[in-house]
């Protein structure tokens, strides 16, 4: 029997709820459990010869996936600062045009 921990895209209790029969039905899958407390949701496995294909295999049952790289939180991604600034700025000179325009 093999652990494994797979990053997931389940958010709540309720996608909990609809994973439960699921995960349950599954004759090579012993033991599993979620982590809900973090950003990122984890799905820890026990089992014979568990691997993410497979786990991702059952999650689609329930219309869910194993994330294929971990899920950068929002305050930690620079990507999404980036295009947030640029957005701001954007916004910020629009409006100033529109009040000027305004003041005119």
């Amino acid at each position: 029997m093999q652990t494994a921990t797979f990053d997931t895209d389940i958010h709540c209790e309720r996608c909990v709820e609809t994973l439960t029969p699921i995960l349950n039905g599954e004759q090579r899958i012993d033991e599993w459990s979620i982590d809900l407390k973090p950003e990122i949701k984890t799905l820890t496995v026990s089992g014979d010869a568990v691997s993410a294909t497979y786990v991702d295999e059952v999650l689609s049952k329930g219309g869910f996936k194993v994330l294929d790289e971990p899920k950068k939180a929002f305050w930690s991604d620079s990507k999404l600062w980036k295009r947030a600034s640029f957005n701001t700025l954007n916004c910020l000179i629009g409006c100033s045009i529109g009040d000027f325009g305004m003041i005119i």
